[in-house]
């Protein structure tokens, strides 16, 4: 099973897409999650980062899978909706997934967050 989701996740950033993002309900086997609110609240705590720094840190990271090449896979991002930390999610969504594989894990389809209609993704 894991093995025909990395394939369908390779065929997909293949494509010319404008962005490479795929948002999956649950984890897929043999790949790292970063959990954003956890790691958020640690950096932000660790007062040494502010919001778009800690966000930015979290962004730098990168994961590689000799299916899908390179790629960026996070779960509970919502704290970035937060309208008092003002940040422009799509715009970061938009930058980071041109180049690569952004996989976002969430039960809700994300063109039902706010301004992130204009981003390609597939769903899987």
């Amino acid at each position: 099973m894991a093995g025909e989701v990395l394939t369908d996740i390779k065929d997909y950033i293949a494509q010319n897409t404008r962005n490479k993002i795929v948002v999956c309900r649950g984890g897929i086997d043999g790949l790292e999650f970063i959990n954003v609110g956890y790691v958020l609240s640690k950096l932000l705590s660790k007062n040494s980062y502010n919001y778009e720094e800690a966000v930015s840190a979290i962004l730098d990271k990168t994961f590689h899978d000799d299916t899908i090449g390179n790629y960026l896979a996070l779960t509970n991002i919502a704290i970035l909706f937060e309208p008092e930390l003002k940040i422009n999610v799509s715009d970061i969504l938009d930058a980071y997934s041109k180049n690569q594989c952004l996989i976002i894990q969430s039960d809700i389809d994300i063109h039902q967050w706010t301004n992130l209609n204009d981003l390609s993704y597939k769903q899987i």
